[in-house]
């Protein structure tokens, strides 16, 4: 694929943003595509996300919360710990907003509109692989398809999502009904080693007291050998945010960018087109 026809499946925002799925006609607000209640419960999905992703690669998960950051973040995780694997640490920031469309899809609810909600929910995540990138020398064109940019990073993130939809699921049907975990909480449910200095010897309780019960097997971090390459911080789900709009021209024209688009989208039912029908 030509770099043209990679650039033509992105679509140009209102506002210069990229995204996979277009700005739908008439949006402006990131978030308008959901009610309060679809929109919480995939906010917690996005945030399990991510922390079953950080503590896949041995990062801790202080907590999470459906809270608003300090930074004004609609809700956020705090991860905290060493990154030690440049692709691993990418893969997770990711994990928010594939999780997100993952759980879209399990429910019923995808739609295009929604699918773009996600990605515009997740700019701040996408904004720190650009700048980790840049930092550690990695390879990386956020639009560059399908190799060596975000659509690469977030067939990663799938991967991973894959084997620990489970965990990702337990932890945000408890995000849900408590509003927050802390990092016991967070290892206790997920059945997963949290190396937060926060977690305390519960974990390990719970898993002695339960072990023959467990759904699952313990899924212990990813060998972490390297040599630190930063520290893990905050991921989020970001706030609503308003979209400019022009009335006297087009925002977006679907078939003129996606004409080139024959790369397949990735979903939890299976591939689909630019416009999410099935392939």
């Amino acid at each position: 694929m030509t770099l043209r026809a990679a650039k033509a499946c992105w679509s140009q925002n209102s506002d210069g943003i990229w995204t996979w799925y277009p700005q739908p006609d008439g949006i402006a607000h990131t978030y308008e595509p959901f009610d309060e209640g679809l929109l919480v419960q995939m906010g917690a999905f996005h945030e399990a996300g991510h922390a079953i992703s950080s503590l896949r690669m041995g990062l801790g998960v202080d907590g999470i919360y459906l809270s608003p950051s300090a930074e004004g973040h609609m809700f956020h995780a705090v991860h905290t710990g060493d990154i030690r694997h440049r692709d691993g640490y990418m893969a997770m920031l990711a994990s928010g907003e594939r999780a997100a469309d993952r759980w879209l899809s399990e429910v019923g609810q995808w739609t295009p509109e929604r699918a773009w909600s996600v990605e515009r929910g997740a700019r701040s995540d996408r904004a720190k692989a650009v700048e980790f990138a840049e930092r550690t020398g990695r390879t990386f064109d956020f639009l560059s398809h399908p190799w060596d940019g975000w659509t690469q990073i977030c067939s990663q993130a799938d991967g991973g999502l894959d084997a620990s939809w489970d965990r990702v699921s337990a932890v945000a049907n408890a995000l849900l009904t408590g509003g927050s975990l802390d990092a016991a909480a967070v290892a206790r449910i997920a059945d997963m080693p949290n190396p937060s200095a926060r977690a305390n010897a519960q974990h390990q309780a719970h898993r002695d007291d339960t072990q023959q019960q467990a759904p699952h097997a313990a899924l212990a971090p990813q060998a972490d050998t390297a040599a630190p390459i930063g520290n893990a911080g905050v991921t989020a789900l970001d706030a609503d945010d308003i979209l400019a709009q022009d009335e006297d021209e087009d925002i977006y024209d679907h078939d003129a960018a996606h004409a080139e688009c024959i790369q397949p989208h990735r979903t939890a039912a299976g591939y689909a087109d630019c416009d999410g029908r099935p392939l």
